[in-house]
């Protein structure tokens, strides 16, 4: 421990601060009392003045707590292109200009009044040039700093250490054994910090203490927090290792805005703050924390739809700053060594969290802010959507059209028509004219497993039914005359914004949509939560002003749709589709997209670290508008590629404002491909809602970054364009126009990495980066060495789910492995699930050391209503070329090797081999009950046993699913060669109920 208090105290002292700035200010921490000199640099910011010769004026306000958004000036000194002698600068030559002055006077500040910070332009006298930052904004510097710099004494109770400084207070929680809470009182007066994210009680967890002459210990048995006295600064150390340090740590500003400030590390990469379309590495970033829409988005885009102030580090902690305001990160864009988080107002917690790992630092985040309850299973199956489906007719086409053409589907979402049309928004109830009946449309659809979604939205239009009425009950938020604040230039037409901090006006929105859900209703699409149009004079029933509560509306409004279901419907899951939210939002049944992106490449690749960096901030659902929703075109390139995307994204669902939603508008052999990528997506369902268990019980988003298993990989912390989609599937989708390979990094661990569409192995030690195929037919995707992806063939739809027949592909190579899998069942759609125990897993454990020997332990436990008693397994390894004649064993039995696959496949337990040019693929048959069955595969292949051969049929009937059958009968079959075929379905009682003719099977 000596080591790390040594690294710690140097770190406080070395500082880099030698960059460049366009404003230089002495004294450097100036009060509003204070006479200062500026120095501005014209070769810096955006350099318009650099080089100009003649006289340069300053144009100069302040900020104050009322100041919105560093534009809002106040006390500002002169109109624009006024030469006032007092605000001409002084030319010292080489670019740079001084002015001195003495701040109150200068500004005429009223005594009392508060001042946040300084702003500033510079102009040239003819005000043609005019000097700024390099982003065009206005330099802003802050004054009236506070922070609590000297240790003077401290205290322990209850699991706080409460230290005094010179200025102020400071507690630090044990929040959890990994997990500090940090607040500083800067009046010295502790008091409550409200939060709307952290639903984690503060744990008792014992603590131990130490202090030494210039230092305090405050430790759990997992992290330590170690206190420098003077100045006073934080350091949080796990296994011996500094992960995070303040640096120098809190600071406030005109009583207004607060800042904290930590050191990043060189090799160093951040993630998180939400739903952003830029690199997934965050370093070098300034970016707004204020929930933003952005119409027709492409990549590079900064600012989305949800924002969280929530950072997560390759070098394992997280950073949760707990404060709901208008805000900003700078991480590493003023100076690179230093992640500093403002905002606005209002108190600012934070929360270090330990871990070691990204893994275990998403489990203690979530265990903090909730986590994502399961998924009704339907969601993750293929959900058609379009705006609009302008009708009844026009919805009960897109879902005959889809089945028809033998399009696996599960859900059908409506946009706005279904109340009226945009000028009528806020009307709850149907459209009589347009859906003239609509209970019996939604039951139709069930009947063929097809659920309704519909969509709402927090604004009423002036037009609207119940405007008015809200308008007289005051449950619209208001202007600053307290009446209702009448949006003039929203896009749908003049409307409120409905205050959801009202509680009347919740109960009363709550009677629509439960009226909906005793129709039938199955899932709730919320659009434009962020609020998309929030004028900052808008106030609601609490007061907050509108950047304290901006980015939190939307998830007030997901709690309101999780809290009134869940108590009047206890035991039927959630779906919510939602735009916009918030730190938490995950722990209300949320299913976010990434809003209204272009319908282009640009907008495609943006997808990549949207859903990666929106799941290392506890969103593990985000999903996109596949095939994009502005400007969208029947592109076959395009909507082949995001749909591949789409089949490893959270939720699999098209969009878009036309025919470029219509599966069956693009060529025949497109859609055959789409076809099959909705078809693999139903295949892989085992797999996707295992995912949803694991998200569900440890925080684990579904799509992860390259380097999430090795996060000190420095060629895997910035990877943009791949990803996982659990731990077993590396996605490497295509997203430029005319692809046909692509590069693609393979981690390290493990070793070798199995390709499906090429049938071979990478040997990633050998050569990291490949150049692999990309033809538009195949969604490429690797298997790590030990990795287990379980599947479910011949799905149409989520009903006729079962895992009485599962298939299992387990990608084996060379070396010593140790890999486990946990696969997921349940009923699909209770609540309470996890809480009443009504689940079962299969705990599948590989332990290899190819090609010695290689063992697959199979582990069932748990039950639930309808759950299989016996389950037929098919279990192909995927092994290195030339290991063909292995022994394999069930409980140290022998399993006989049939001779052709349609034996396998017809017959009882038993294996087959099959050899490809770069691969072996070993399919073993087993019966799985409710005891923890072995199977071994062993290089020893003297005397392998062998089953009797004989002639194989040209038809093969795959079993049947389900397994016993219900109502619905999936049929999945092979044949030799092409041929037509006449296929008819009979009953017991001998009857024919179904004959088919084809000439196009092969």
């Amino acid at each position: 421990m000596k080591k790390c208090y040594s690294l710690f105290l140097l770190c406080f002292f070395v500082s880099n601060w030698g960059f460049a700035q366009v404003l230089t200010v002495q004294p450097s921490d100036p009060s509003s009392e204070d006479v200062i000199t500026i120095t501005f640099d014209a070769t810096q910011g955006n350099g318009e003045l650099a080089g100009y010769t003649g006289d340069v004026y300053a144009y100069t306000g302040v900020l104050t707590p009322d100041s919105n958004q560093d534009s809002d000036w106040f006390y500002v000194v002169s109109d624009w292109g006024q030469n006032l002698p007092a605000l001409k600068m002084t030319s010292l030559g080489n670019d740079l200009y001084e002015l001195t002055f003495q701040i109150s006077d200068l500004y005429g500040l009223p005594g009392g009044q508060q001042v946040v910070a300084l702003a500033f332009v510079f102009r040239s006298a003819d005000s043609e040039l005019v000097g700024r930052e390099a982003d065009g904004s206005d330099i802003i510097y802050l004054i009236n700093k506070y922070r609590p710099n000297s240790y003077t004494d401290h205290n322990v109770f209850e699991s706080v250490l409460e230290i005094f400084a010179d200025q102020g207070l400071i507690h630090i929680r044990a929040f959890d054994e990994e997990i500090f809470k940090v607040v500083v009182f800067p009046d010295g007066q502790p008091g409550p910090t409200p939060s709307y994210s952290v639903v984690l009680e503060q744990q008792a967890v014992p603590t131990s203490f130490e202090e030494g002459a210039d230092y305090l210990l405050y430790s759990t048995n997992k992290v330590s927090v170690l206190i420098h006295k003077n100045p006073q600064q934080l350091a949080f150390i796990q296994d011996g290792d500094t992960l995070a340090q303040e640096f120098p740590g809190f600071t406030a500003y005109g009583g207004s805005r607060k800042q904290y400030e930590f050191q990043l590390q060189p090799e160093e990469a951040i993630y998180g703050t939400g739903s952003r379309a830029i690199d997934v590495d965050l370093r070098g970033r300034e970016l707004e924390v204020y929930n933003s829409a952005f119409y027709g988005y492409e990549h590079g885009a900064d600012l989305l739809n949800i924002c969280a102030p929530f950072v997560v580090s390759n070098r394992g902690y997280g950073l949760f700053l707990d404060n709901s305001w208008k805000a900003n990160f700078d991480i590493g864009a003023t100076n690179p060594e230093v992640l500093r988080y403002t905002t606005y107002g209002g108190a600012l917690p934070y929360y270090f969290i330990g871990g070691g790992s990204m893994e275990r630092v998403l489990e203690k985040y979530t265990l903090l802010t909730g986590r994502q309850p399961l998924p009704p299973r339907w969601a993750l199956g293929y959900i058609q959507s379009k705006f609009g489906y302008q009708n009844q007719s026009e919805a009960e086409a897109a879902v005959a059209n889809l089945l028809n053409n033998d399009f696996p589907l599960d859900a059908l979402v409506l946009d706005l028509y279904w109340f009226g049309d945009p000028s009528t928004m806020g009307n709850l109830n149907w459209d009589s004219n347009r859906f003239p009946d609509p209970v019996g449309m939604i039951d139709a659809f069930q009947d063929q497993g097809v659920q309704t979604i519909l969509i709402t939205e927090p604004y009423f239009t002036t037009q609207s039914d119940n405007f008015d009425f809200l308008a007289n009950q005051g449950w619209l938020g208001t202007n600053p005359d307290g009446d209702p604040y009448v949006l003039d230039n929203f896009w749908a037409g003049p409307a409120g914004l409905l205050d959801l901090t009202n509680p009347d006006a919740i109960d009363w929105i709550w009677d629509f949509y439960d009226a909906r859900n005793q129709e039938g209703v199955a899932g709730w699409w919320s659009d434009l939560g962020e609020p998309e149009l929030h004028p900052y004079d808008l106030q609601f029933a609490n007061t907050a002003r509108a950047i304290e509560l901006h980015n939190v509306y939307s998830m007030l409004w997901a709690k309101l749709l999780h809290e009134k279901h869940q108590a009047d419907y206890p035991d039927r899951r959630l779906f919510n589709l939602i735009r916009s939210g918030y730190s938490g939002l995950q722990r209300y049944s949320a299913f976010p997209w990434s809003g209204d992106v272009s319908s282009n490449f640009s907008g495609l690749r943006a997808q990549v670290p949207i859903m990666i960096n929106a799941g290392l901030s506890g969103f593990g659902y985000m999903g996109s508008d596949l095939g994009g929703f502005v400007g969208g075109t029947v592109n076959d390139d395009l909507f082949v590629r995001w749909m591949q995307l789409g089949v490893f994204s959270p939720v699999m669902r098209v969009h878009g404002l036309g025919d470029d939603t219509d599966l069956t508008a693009y060529s025949p052999a497109t859609q055959s491909i789409v076809r099959d990528l909705i078809q693999l997506r139903y295949d892989l369902l085992p797999y996707i809602y295992s995912l949803s268990y694991e998200n569900t019980t440890k925080g684990t988003p579904l799509v992860r970054p390259t380097n999430f298993d090795e996060p000190d990989n420095p060629d895997l912390k910035n990877i943009n364009d791949q990803y996982f989609f659990g731990p077993n599937i590396l996605v490497a989708p295509g997203l430029y126009p005319g692809q046909t390979e692509r590069m693609v990094w393979l981690p390290q661990e493990p070793r070798y990495w199995f390709n499906p569409a090429a049938g071979s192995w990478q040997d990633a030690q050998n050569q990291p980066t490949i150049t692999a195929s990309l033809p538009i037919s195949e969604a490429l995707y690797f298997i790590p060495n030990g990795g287990m992806v379980p599947k479910r063939y011949g799905l149409q739809n989520t009903t006729a789910y079962s895992t009485d027949t599962l298939w299992m592909d387990l990608a084996v190579s060379f070396g010593a492995i140790e890999r486990s899998f946990t696969l997921y069942d349940d009923d699909g759609t209770s609540a309470s699930a996890l809480a009443d125990g009504a689940f079962a897993t299969i705990q599948f454990q590989l332990t290899s050391d190819f090609p010695e020997q290689l063992q697959l332990e199979i582990v069932p436990t748990g039950n639930f209503p309808g759950q299989p008693t016996t389950r037929e397994l098919y279990l192909s390894f995927y092994l290195p070329a030339s290991f063909s004649n292995n022994k394999v064993f069930q409980d140290g039995v022998e399993l006989g090797q049939y001779s052709n696959v349609a034996q396998y496949e017809n017959g009882g337990p038993g294996h087959y081999v099959a050899e490809a040019a770069d691969f072996v693929r070993n399919d073993v048959h087993i019966q799985l009950g409710q005891e923890t069955t072995i199977i071994t595969i062993d290089a020893d292949v003297a005397g392998t046993k062998t089953i009797a051969a004989s002639s194989g049929p040209s038809f093969l009937l795959y079993p049947i699913s389900p397994n016993p059958t219900t109502e619905e009968l999936a049929l999945n079959f092979a044949i030799a060669e092409a041929q037509a075929l006449t296929l008819s379905l009979s009953g017991t009682e001998g009857l024919v109920h179904r004959r088919e003719t084809t000439d196009r099977l092969a």
